[in-house]
């Protein structure tokens, strides 16, 4: 044996990868954000006056009877009003446009407008083509709808994105 240190093998040069940058799956993103707003624009209305509709006769049937009779109908109703308000929340995934623009059109800009003007909402409301009075629970009512919808928009906007890259060795 010699005293010698012994030297390292020589190394193994190692190939440079080449990275690929990830492939885009999905929807274009203008078509993601006209989905995100039709969805927003149409489903938002609907479940916000069927949710109205059931909370009124739910409340009406409550302070009538005194009781905790109501009927499954009222619940029902109320309950497809909010899966409709969670679906639009959700397409926040898609697009976060859909819900930012559905939680201002059908939640701040009414309930600034029922706070600014109440005798002009009211008027509004009573206006509408229907024996219901609608919107009685307008104080409580738009600013929920504004809080979840403008909320789910804003965490869809700013959710995690993952960047996948594909690694090839030359």
């Amino acid at each position: 044996m010699t005293d010698q240190p012994q030297s390292p093998a020589p190394a193994v040069p190692v190939p440079p990868a080449t990275v690929l940058p990830a492939r885009k799956r999905g929807l274009p993103m203008v078509l993601r954000h006209v989905i995100g707003l039709v969805v927003a624009i149409v489903v938002t209305p609907i479940g916000l006056f069927l949710f109205d509709y059931g909370a009124r006769d739910y409340a009406a049937g409550k302070q009538i009877y005194l009781r905790g009779i109501h009927t499954p109908r009222d619940l029902l109703i109320m309950a497809v009003a909010a899966v409709l308000l969670l679906l639009v929340a959700v397409s926040a995934r898609i697009s976060a446009v859909g819900p930012l623009v559905g939680g201002l059109l059908f939640g701040v800009i009414p309930f600034l407008w029922y706070q600014i003007d109440t005798a002009g909402f009211a008027s509004f409301s009573r206006s509408l083509p229907s024996t219901q009075l609608w919107f009685g629970a307008a104080p409580y009512e738009f600013p929920l709808i504004a809080v979840g919808l403008v909320g789910a928009g804003l965490a869809g906007r700013w959710r995690r994105r993952v960047e996948r890259a594909v690694v090839i060795p030359e």
